[in-house]
């Protein structure tokens, strides 16, 4: 990932905050294979726990953030104590005044897609916005919720800037993957090429066609 391309991307995208999640697991509790329907960070601020991402594993505790992409099977196991988390769930497109320049950027780097997960340095200050968010998103009224947008853009900023800074490893999902789970979870019914590309795990490009096709021709 090359970050001031990142950067770039997230201060030209149009950001929609969908939901606002708080979650609190008990020992030995888990959450299985909850396959995310937008792009999300996920913000640990109690307890230790493993995640897979797809097939990824992390190993997170207190003031963990993990950027997960639409599509991506999550699955939260080896819960030690009470752990407590926020989900923020959100969708990034890029404006059509950006389409020209920055439409080839955008879908070679996918930020939006991308899977990390690393220790927050500003962990107070991060919650207490998070924390917020959650609070006025509960509101459901629209002035509340155009701050839950400003505050989300100052969580960003934060944890762009922590980004820049220290080396952070960066995945890029694994689509093949997520299709043949995807084929997994839908095996009694049928499986057809439209089904797939309508499903949210898949956009229909011509590349992951391909990669359906490969998948379909080993089940």
């Amino acid at each position: 990932m090359n970050i001031d391309d990142h950067i770039l991307l997230w201060k030209a995208a149009s950001i929609q905050v969908l939901d606002i999640r708080y979650t609190k697991m008990q020992r030995d509790e888990q959450l299985s294979s909850y396959r995310l329907p937008a792009s999300g960070f996920l913000y640990t601020i109690k307890g230790k726990a493993t995640i897979l991402l797809d097939s990824k594993s992390y190993k997170i505790e207190n003031f963990y953030i993990a950027h997960v992409g639409k599509g991506s099977c999550l699955h939260i196991s080896a819960v030690e104590d009470i752990v407590e988390y926020y989900l923020i769930l959100y969708k990034a497109t890029l404006p059509l005044p950006h389409r020209k320049s920055l439409l080839a950027l955008w879908e070679r780097e996918k930020p939006f897609q991308l899977q990390y997960v690393f220790q927050v340095s500003n962990a107070l200050t991060l919650q207490q916005k998070v924390e917020t968010m959650y609070q006025q998103w509960l509101k459901q009224d629209n002035l509340e919720h155009f701050h839950v947008k400003a505050l989300f853009y100052q969580c960003v900023y934060e944890l762009l800037q922590q980004l820049s800074q220290q080396h952070v490893i960066v995945q890029q999902p694994d689509l093949v993957e997520q299709i043949q789970i995807y084929i997994e979870e839908y095996y009694s019914q049928p499986i057809t090429r439209e089904s797939l590309a309508h499903s949210r795990v898949l956009k229909k490009t011509s590349d992951i066609l391909r990669q359906i096709f490969v998948c379909l021709s080993s089940v």
